[in-house]
């Protein structure tokens, strides 16, 4: 048996104690570097190894508390046995390197050489230099010994001489042997492995700490359930890691805006069946009661063989960026003399509320406005009272303004967009809110068709009305304004 023996007829297990079998209630944990992290409570040190992916293994029983450390264990005791069968290996396996040279080598190929040999001797191998005379060269032996005996000089800080320079017909041979064992080089290179290997992870986890935003591991349920999240989360939601990996105290979904729940987890669903990286923005409601427009970008983790494994990504505060076009777009409304939406914005809104409507079904209604005399008040009053009555008569369509509602100028009238359909938001349109899209651009037409007096001149316009179709095929929003300008 190997981990278990008899002792007066009762088997005792000589393995240490992990995780749950640890039935103390603190312990001194070390971290998977041999970082001192304190006494913790045991409850705490479990979850902080199930949020790490290791172990939880008491090093020290006896202490008090009990030393545990967090580590894999099962790569510790794979790692172990391995140890154990090289060790095994190394002191029956005594390998010799050879390695030929001239009696007339050049200096390069001589450097190359010595340096063939320091690696072989460094790994705990001995090494044979062959030495063949060639011609005349075989009168001169003296030469070859003071060639071997150079370099077994040049390389005296970590080998001995085994076998010294001796000739044989036209051979000559030189034996250098390891001044550590093979094991011993072995161990050390394994340990500088593991100190690089320790560097890269300490400088993994500072990059991740200092990223501006939270890198996140989870899967792919309602809940959107978190298996890891870097340090960065407490900054953008108010919950450390320990708070929300298996949503302990919060899940990751109820963080997210009732209002933008459905569309992320629409999307990420049509990114995830394409096997497409998704890249969205939305707002959550940190643990202060806060609103922040965030930005995400992750993936759909696979195994080779093509099964899902979960989510990965990247979550980062936008409040600002988007602030400051929130700010953008207020100047650019209000820059309009009429007070409506610029064009480019207006269609910005326009592809928003597309796209949107097309993942979440959301309804909408597209409405264009053309005016029939627009021309002949030109030639009639001059291109001076054309614009002063398309301001006059925007200003009129501003009730429809609202966060997701509006209005903009194109070409010889006007572009109306309504997505938010309460009865309140309506109440411009009267009897007509409680009627259908069509009611609403007749009552639309009415406000345009409201006589004007401008310099004393009563001004009469006719409005023709143009709807998109809905629910419409079109995912480009200029492509299905101009299926509203012509249906005109």
């Amino acid at each position: 048996m190997s981990h278990v023996e008899e002792f007066r007829g009762a088997a005792i297990n000589n393995e240490p104690r992990v995780n749950e079998r640890i039935h103390v209630d603190q312990v001194r944990l070390v971290g998977p570097g041999g970082e001192q992290v304190g006494v913790v409570r045991v409850e705490d040190a479990l979850r902080l190894a199930q949020e790490s992916g290791l172990d939880l293994v008491e090093v020290a029983p006896n202490s008090n508390p009990p030393v545990a450390k967090l580590m894999d264990y099962g790569k510790f005791k794979y790692e172990s046995a391995q140890k154990a069968r090289e060790a095994r290996r190394n002191q029956t396996n005594t390998v010799i390197k050879s390695i030929r040279i001239g009696l007339k080598i050049d200096e390069n190929d001589y450097n190359t050489k010595k340096g063939q040999a320091e690696r072989f001797l460094n790994g705990g191998d001995k090494v044979k230099f062959d030495l063949r005379f060639k011609g005349r060269e075989q009168s001169r032996p003296d030469q070859g010994v003071r060639l071997l005996r150079g370099l077994a000089e040049e390389l005296s800080e970590i080998s001995t001489i085994e076998a010294a320079p001796r000739a044989e017909g036209r051979n000559m041979s030189m034996v250098l042997a390891p001044l550590r064992k093979k094991s011993e080089a072995k161990s050390d290179q394994r340990r500088r492995r593991e100190e690089a290997l320790r560097a890269q992870r300490r400088s993994l986890h500072t990059m991740l700490d200092n990223l501006p935003g939270m890198i996140y591991r989870g899967q792919n349920d309602k809940h959107w359930t978190m298996e890891f999240v870097s340090e960065g989360c407490f900054e953008l939601t108010g919950y450390t890691p320990l708070e929300l990996v298996d949503n302990q105290s919060a899940s990751f979904a109820e963080l997210i805006h009732p209002e933008d729940r459905d569309f992320v987890w629409n999307y990420v669903q049509m990114r995830l069946a394409r096997r497409e990286r998704y890249e969205l923005s939305y707002r959550i409601i940190d643990r202060d009661g806060q609103t922040r427009w965030v930005w995400e970008q992750g993936r759909g983790i696979h195994s080779s063989r093509g099964e899902f494994l979960g989510l990965e990504g990247f979550i980062t505060d936008v409040s600002s960026r988007h602030e400051a076009q929130e700010e953008s777009r207020r100047r650019l409304f209000f820059d309009n003399a009429a007070g409506l939406l610029g064009f480019s914005l207006f269609l910005d809104r326009l592809q928003h509320v597309v796209a949107h409507s097309a993942i979440a079904g959301y309804p909408f209604a597209l409405i264009h406005l053309e005016i029939d005399a627009l021309e002949s008040l030109a030639a009639s009053y001059g291109p001076a009272m054309a614009e002063r009555v398309m301001v006059e008569t925007g200003k009129r369509l501003r009730v429809v303004h609202g966060d997701c509602n509006g209005a903009t100028r194109h070409g010889n009238g006007f572009a109306v967009l309504i997505t938010d359909f309460r009865p309140a938001t309506l109440a411009w349109a009267g009897p007509a809110a409680s009627g259908g899209v069509g009611d609403l651009a007749a009552a639309l037409a009415g406000l345009v068709e409201r006589p004007l007096r401008i310099d004393g001149h009563a001004i009469k316009l006719q409005a023709r009305i143009g709807l998109a179709p809905a629910p419409s095929t079109c995912t480009d929003a200029s492509a299905l304004l101009a299926e509203a300008l012509r249906a005109a």
